[in-house]
């Protein structure tokens, strides 16, 4: 799965004048089955050669790792779901290191970045007890 959205715009002096230049960023995500350059083309191929592109800041998707015995071990404390996330997050940074790691937390992606952004106080318990149970199996383990 593929995202681009126009997260930021500018350009005009007035209303009744058509811009001269127009400035827009444009935040692309993108799933573990693409590489950094692929994406960088799709963004390119948006265009056709009629603006130019400038990339500011690059980062490859990461793989969830779900064989990993740590990984397999959260997955059996009661996540909902091991799954690449559709959006950049410093696990891509951990991945290009060799790192396994993973996003986990509670909270209602919805409201992620949002102002005001929240998350049902239940959902902080349940998160406690995965973590807790995730610690007590590994901690079992070694």
């Amino acid at each position: 799965m593929r995202v681009t959205s126009a997260t930021l715009a500018s350009g005009g002096r007035a209303r009744n004048i058509i811009p001269d230049l127009f400035e827009l960023n444009l935040n692309h995500r993108f799933g573990p089955d693409s590489s950094l350059p692929e994406a960088c083309q799709r963004v390119k191929d948006l265009v056709q050669g009629e603006a130019d592109v400038e990339f500011i800041d690059l980062s490859p998707a990461a793989l969830p790792h779900r064989h990993h015995p740590l990984i397999q071990a959260l997955a059996e404390s009661g996540v909902k779901a091991v799954e690449s996330k559709q959006a950049w997050t410093d696990v891509a940074r951990f991945a290009e290191l060799g790192v396994v790691a993973v996003n986990f937390g509670p909270g209602t992606q919805s409201q992620a970045h949002q102002r005001n952004e929240w998350t049902f106080l239940p959902d902080l318990e349940v998160g406690q007890r995965i973590l807790s149970t995730w610690l007590h199996k590994i901690s079992v383990a070694s």
